[in-house]
């Protein structure tokens, strides 16, 4: 496993337990990490690469309302 998907990895496993920071992590709140995860990792590079044209508060407020839509 390369370095990159390896901490993909885990920082989704980060996000999972701390959507859920009082129970351990479950196998769904695992793939809804990769998904924040991953999803969050393309944003950043289009938004640096100039392909997005957003504030960060906007990415912020975005990636806000995905992480609680994932583990609500």
């Amino acid at each position: 496993m390369g370095v990159v998907p390896s901490l993909l990895r885990h920082f989704a496993h980060l996000a999972a337990e701390e959507a859920h920071s009082s129970s351990p992590a479950r196998h769904e709140d695992e793939l809804a990490g990769l998904l924040f995860i991953g999803g969050m990792a393309e944003v950043v590079t289009a938004w640096l690469d100039g392909a997005l044209d957003v504030s960060p508060d906007e990415v912020v407020a975005t990636a806000s309302r995905a992480f609680l839509g994932l583990y609500a």
